[in-house]
């Protein structure tokens, strides 16, 4: 609520004709029509200025004037709960409404026998005082237009009990400054990004710094998850950005390193080349260079085809004597993260930087192990040899 904003009238008392009211209705008679809600300027105090009885105001039958009516809402029926709203506009009003207490009436319609609605008396089912000896409801702008409103809500409770119909709760109004002052109070806070919520103790009391100033913090009005871990949270901005720069500045060292060292790409296609060329002088060596040939599509293609082993290492096979295969990717990339514009949750980014960084790891391994070892393969001795026989043999030849 705003700064300095107090409850302006007095819990509402229920009268006896609206206890009257309430039982009839419970008891399945007829349907209640709330009618309407008046300002009066109906002393609520005795003669020394004391407010007076709640048994005395619940035998009120009606009150001393109508100074203005409201216009009345009903809210839905959650339960057996709802609340009657009366809201008093000072459009039009040429001076100002002096007030002492709100009066709420309803009554109770039937059907006859023709089932035709047969309106029952109106009844003062409630009044509620004013906090201060009285309030004001001040007098309407020259141009007619409405500058004021005050809003008023009688929050009720309608119990299946016989002996207890209804109870009204706290009574209190607000105006139309004050509802202004709390929106631009909730803007502002959603705008911060945070609320200043008071510093208690155990037992729940104010703390206070040395200067004698209540002593607060600041509470995020979106709790992100920094660690990228928790799931439902949504990911903290600068948390994801710095993890995805850091596989970004890894992905692009990997990729230098790949090129400036091993220059592996291109030396599987020369590779490649190399086989395909002396095919013909190496019929005894198809097989092999077919493995190379595949070894080498398959680095380029960033995919393996791999056969499926039973506990004594034999190859899984179908009712064709089919072998079960299965394709494993070098490194492999988390294909869910690409959607723009939507939340990374936390988990699933956390968990996606960590499989990259392993598997980027693994792949590095495999690629050094095999190239490191490619150089020293036989059949790679046995193609250079064939290769400088051949040319020999071209210059004896000529």
């Amino acid at each position: 609520m705003a700064d300095g904003y107090k409850n302006k009238l007095r819990s509402s008392i229920l009268t006896n004709s609206g206890r009257q009211t309430f039982l009839q209705v419970g008891n399945g008679v007829g349907t209640l029509v709330y009618t309407r809600a008046i300002l009066t300027s109906q002393t609520m105090n005795d003669s020394n200025g004391n407010p007076l009885d709640n048994e005395i105001i619940a035998g009120f039958s009606n009150l001393s004037d109508d100074l203005k009516d409201g216009k009345l809402q009903i809210t839905p029926v959650t339960g057996n709960h709802f609340e009657v709203i009366a809201n008093f506009d000072n459009k039009n009003q040429a001076q100002d409404i002096v007030f002492r207490a709100i009066g709420w009436y309803a009554r109770i319609d039937t059907k006859n026998g023709n089932g035709q609605t047969v309106k029952g008396p109106e009844k003062l089912i409630a009044v509620s005082p004013t906090t201060n000896e009285s309030e004001v409801l001040a007098a309407g702008s020259p141009d007619g237009l409405s500058t004021q409103v005050i809003s008023a809500a009688l929050d009720m409770t309608i119990s299946n009990a016989a002996n207890i119909s209804m109870t009204v709760n706290d009574i209190s109004y607000v105006t139309r400054a004050e509802l202004n002052a709390w929106q631009t109070q909730i803007e502002d806070t959603i705008s911060a990004g945070y609320i200043e919520l008071p510093m208690r103790n155990s037992q729940g009391q104010q703390l206070f710094d040395h200067d004698g100033k209540a002593i607060s913090f600041k509470k995020l009005l979106i709790d992100t998850d920094r660690t990228l871990s928790q799931q439902g949270k949504p990911a903290d901005a600068n948390a994801t950005g710095q993890r995805l720069n850091n596989i970004d500045r890894s992905l692009e060292q990997l990729n230098q390193d790949l090129y400036s060292k091993f220059d592996t790409k291109q030396n599987a296609q020369d590779l490649k080349n190399g086989i395909i060329a002396n095919a013909d002088a190496n019929r005894d060596q198809d097989n092999k260079i077919a493995v190379l040939q595949n070894r080498a599509s398959e680095l380029e293609a960033n995919t393996q085809t791999i056969h499926l082993l039973g506990h004594d290492w034999s190859g899984l096979s179908g009712h064709a004597s089919q072998q079960f295969k299965a394709a494993r990717q070098f490194i492999v990339n988390d294909a869910t993260l690409t959607n723009a514009n939507a939340y990374a949750n936390a988990k699933a980014t956390g968990d996606a930087i960590k499989q990259n960084y392993q598997q980027l790891n693994q792949a590095i391994g495999i690629i050094c192990a095999w190239l490191d070892n490619l150089g020293n393969q036989q059949v790679i001795i046995d193609l250079k040899n064939r290769l400088s026989a051949l040319e020999d043999s071209k210059k004896e030849t000529k």
